[in-house]
């Protein structure tokens, strides 16, 4: 890391990128493999809310017992990006870089004063697939932010 003096925080999704459905397709698919039945009710679309967060609401929206959910967010959790590394085509196929975001991210790269990274809702490793999917990772030091 050089010596940039100023931190500039991207949010990812809608900001960035846009990955469409796939998102849900992911919960519906870490759903089904972790509690053995498909969910009826998925998290909002754009909510912000963290993926723990929206994690916890699919398990309890779709009638897990709450007892329940402290075993099973965790295994969900660790699941969503392999997951979501399997749609890494359908992201490239349906989603779209948002308007600008690259070349806003080439300008603030290039400069030495700023430090881009992200702050978003995505788990770490989500927002590395996603990033890397559009080949986004390179403008961005995914190892700070939030």
């Amino acid at each position: 890391m050089t010596a940039r003096s100023v931190l500039v925080l991207w949010d990812i999704d809608r900001t960035l990128l846009y990955v469409g459905d796939i998102d849900r397709q992911v919960y519906r698919e870490a759903f089904a493999e972790i509690v053995g039945r498909p969910a009826e009710r998925l998290p909002a679309r754009g909510t912000g809310v963290t993926m723990p967060l929206a994690v916890r609401g699919l398990l309890l929206d779709n009638g897990v017992p709450e007892s329940d959910v402290p075993a099973l967010l965790p295994r969900i959790i660790r699941l969503l990006p392999e997951l979501l590394s399997r749609h890494i085509p359908d992201i490239r196929r349906d989603g779209q870089l948002m308007p600008g975001a690259l070349t806003a991210l080439r300008a603030v790269r290039k400069s030495p004063e700023l430090l881009p990274t992200v702050v978003t809702g995505n788990l770490q490793p989500n927002a590395k697939v996603k990033l890397r999917a559009f080949d986004l990772h390179r403008y961005v030091e995914t190892g700070i932010g939030g």
